[in-house]
């Protein structure tokens, strides 16, 4: 039974650093497509606005530039995971076993 409860455990710890992993790329991604949007509707007011809207332009550069997760980007830390991306997509339908799961199957 310890065995068993070892390789859950191992098993939990290579989930949650795939998914830490994961989430790090899909977050920035959304922020940068955030980001990305917002410089091109700030380039659209350039383009047709007047002078007039210079301030709000100086100020909304500095404000995206801000939003930008590739400005500063830092990895997630540690080891690149050690899961296949199939093998995570396949754990991510199988709920994870518990303990009384694990207790069970010894019974």
């Amino acid at each position: 039974m310890q065995d068993r409860r070892e390789a859950a455990q191992l098993l939990k710890q290579r989930r949650e650093h795939y998914e830490r992993w994961e989430k790090a790329l899909t977050d920035g991604t959304k922020s940068w497509e955030r980001a990305s949007r917002m410089r091109n509707f700030l380039q659209e007011i350039e383009d047709r606005a007047g002078p007039e809207s210079a301030d709000f332009v100086a100020w909304s550069r500095a404000f995206i530039d801000q939003l930008d997760p590739v400005e500063g980007f830092q990895s997630p830390e540690g080891e690149v995971p050690d899961l296949s991306h199939a093998e995570a997509e396949r754990l991510r339908n199988t709920p994870a076993p518990t303990v009384f799961d694990l207790w069970r199957t010894e019974q």
